[in-house]
Formats: structure tokens, sequence, C-alpha cells
């Protein structure tokens, strides 16, 4: 592990540090409820990845033109104002 020492190490972009390297890429989940509404599935979910260590977390992919821009009954969905 001595190679990828760094990854551990804090880093600065801008305005914002972040404890160590490690990023978690949008990937998706497919807990949603059938209207599309972030649950305590979600919750948990994201919240381990941040106990695990992750220093940044990016949320996952996300419907923000239903019906057209789904790719599924079990996607996040943030097209309107209930989300």
């Amino acid at each position: 592990m001595e190679k990828y020492q760094a990854i551990f190490e804090p880093i600065t972009i801008k305005r914002m540090t972040l404890k160590n390297r490690v990023i978690m890429p949008p990937m998706g989940t497919n807990f949603a409820t059938t209207d599309g509404s972030f649950n305590e599935k979600h919750y948990a979910y994201y919240e381990q990845r941040a106990k695990g260590g992750t220093a940044l977390i990016t949320l996952e992919n996300v419907c923000i033109d239903y019906p057209m821009g789904t790719n599924g009954t079990t996607q996040l969905r943030m097209d309107n104002d209930q989300y």
C-alpha cells in the first residue's frame, strides 16, 4: 500500500478539503420507491459508505424528465417539487 499512500492523504480542491482521495462515483441502486422517492434504504446505503471512509459521495443517477428520461420504476426522480 505504500505505493498508493496518497490515496489516504487529504486533498484540497479550490475551497473544499477532503479527508482522503476516496471518491464514490454515481451508481444506480434501484432502491427508489415506485414513485421515485428517496427512502430509508437509501439513507442506510449512503451512511455505510460514509462511515467506511469515503471522502466524497456522488448521488446516483436521477430522472429529471419523467417518463421520457427514466431507466425504470426504481430510479430516483427530481422532475417536480414533490422530490
